[in-house]
């Protein structure tokens, strides 16, 4: 350190004042000391500044040769990682080209299994198809033999009823002449009802057939010149060529005979609305019967027993005008059109 500017400081501070020798030789002693001490100090200054590089240079060479090592490890873990990402992506190709191998036989096996199940489908729809026009061809020719012989029964016994009513009025006009030739008080009380005047030998297809007012049974009164009990049995206006067909017999046994119908609806979308159709069929008047046949490809078919004298298809149409519309009737087939689809 410099001490030039204290020793050349002015020596007068407050006055004239004389530096006396032994102020200067204390002075410079100071001086002296205060110098070897700086100097002690730079040395110290400077042992530690080789210290602290000589320190600086130990760890940076310690700090080197770590890099190194670290390098050396990290080079060698690169290597690793490198051989291990060349056998994934490998490893990776190997398992695509597997699946590709895969998918491809699972897609030809996919495509065989849909085309035998396509094939299956069809032959099946096609028997389904076979059998159930076998089993429609059936049923009709089943139904029409059914009609045919119904037909021929009710011929028989319209037959066998207008022989039957020309009978009783042969024994009519003989009872009446027989009662005319007979006094009444020589004529015994019958025991017998009315029905015992059947002829005991009618055939026994008849016993079945309701009776009708063919003859008219009419109580012996004092008035008509016989006693009590004894009855009279009027003759019919039929004649013995038979009766007339527009006879109350022959318009009963038309009125008691129902015939199958065969009712078709178009556009029905499911079960539930043919289910309903159904139920509003069943509760149509003069309907005695009504059962499903068929329902599929949105087309119900219903068989149906009708007796009435109307047509079936405009009764039906103005019994559900609100639900289907009526196309036409083709002898004893109906076809409708649900009105959802109309």
């Amino acid at each position: 350190m410099d001490v030039r500017p204290d020793l050349l400081s002015d020596p007068q501070q407050g006055g004239s004042q004389n530096v006396s020798s032994e102020e200067e030789q204390r002075f410079s002693e100071w001086i002296q000391k205060r110098l070897s001490l700086y100097q002690m100090m730079e040395q110290q200054v400077q042992a530690n500044i080789k210290q602290t590089v000589h320190f600086g240079h130990e760890f940076t060479k310690q700090l080197e040769e770590e890099t190194e090592r670290l390098m050396a490890r990290y080079k060698r873990q690169r290597a690793d990682q490198i051989q291990l990402r060349d056998a994934l992506r490998q490893e990776v190709g190997e398992l695509r080209a597997a699946l590709a191998d895969e998918r491809r036989i699972h897609e030809v096996s996919l495509a065989q299994a849909h085309s035998q199940a396509e094939s299956e489908i069809a032959q099946a729809w096609l028997q389904s198809e076979n059998e159930i026009a076998q089993q429609r061809a059936v049923a009709r020719a089943e139904r029409e033999r059914l009609l045919r012989e119904a037909h021929a029964e009710r011929e028989r016994v319209l037959v066998e009823t207008r022989q039957m009513a020309s009978r009783l009025a042969d024994l009519q006009r003989s009872l009446g002449d027989l009662l005319r030739l007979t006094p009444p008080s020589e004529i015994s009380p019958p025991v017998a009802r009315v029905d015992a005047a059947r002829p005991a030998d009618l055939p026994s297809s008849l016993v079945s057939v309701p009776d009708v007012p063919v003859i008219d049974v009419l109580p012996i009164t004092a008035a008509n010149g016989f006693s009590d009990g004894v009855f009279e049995v009027s003759e019919s206006e039929n004649n013995d060529e038979g009766i007339d067909p527009s006879s109350p017999l022959d318009s009963v046994l038309i009125a008691d005979t129902a015939y199958e119908y065969l009712v078709l609806f178009k556009g029905v979308q499911s079960f539930v609305v043919a289910s309903d159709l159904l139920d509003q069929i069943s509760l149509v008047p003069d309907i005695e019967d009504a059962r499903l046949v068929e329902y599929e490809q949105e087309e119900l078919t219903i068989a149906v027993r009708y007796g009435g004298a109307r047509s079936l298809g405009v009764l039906l149409k103005e019994h559900l005008a609100a639900v289907a519309k009526l196309v036409d009737q083709y002898g004893e087939k109906v076809e409708l059109v649900y009105r959802a689809a109309a």
